[in-house]
């Protein structure tokens, strides 16, 4: 079967991983010596990587940074929600600016729905990002003192 005619899978898991060059990761998890590595990936930037089931792999930063987002936080799980469905939302946008859509879905009433799912991705796109702004400002660290003319202003606070 040629890699053409193969059928199309997306997959999402969930990974631990930690940056380590790939002579790091041959020395310490596979026991390898440095001659046993090509000389010109011997520094390339990477991560250590290691699966649900304990399997430990390496992968070169560029496709682990396409491939995985850190999902370590509500927040950073929220942002990650927020792109993907951005994602899609844009799509969904960019086909409903066709000229021809309704003859590639099938009708008119088809379109209608799809017009109404872009608008409830809008409702929601909007509240991922205040809920997203809302968690940046309660984790900064804010210094507040006294303001110096706070008789003036009644005990006004300044943020420095």
């Amino acid at each position: 079967m040629g890699e053409t005619s193969m059928p199309l899978y997306e997959g999402k898991k969930k990974v631990s991983a930690y940056p380590m060059s790939k002579h790091e990761f041959a020395q310490q998890v596979n026991n390898l010596t440095i001659d046993q590595i090509d000389k010109d990936e011997e520094d390339q930037p990477g991560y250590l990587v290691v699966y649900a089931d304990g399997y430990r792999s390496w992968s070169p930063e560029k496709p682990f940074n396409e491939a995985y987002k850190l999902c370590e936080s509500p927040l950073d799980r929220m942002k990650i929600e927020y792109e993907e469905l951005n994602e899609k939302f844009l799509k969904l946008t960019a086909f409903l600016a066709k000229e021809n859509k309704a003859s590639i879905v099938g009708g008119e009433y088809r379109i209608n729905y799809m017009e109404e799912q872009r608008e409830h991705m809008k409702k929601y796109l909007d509240v991922l990002k205040l809920r997203i702004n809302d968690m940046k400002i309660e984790s900064t660290p804010m210094n507040f003192r006294i303001s110096d003319d706070s008789i003036s202003l009644r005990g006004c606070i300044k943020s420095e």
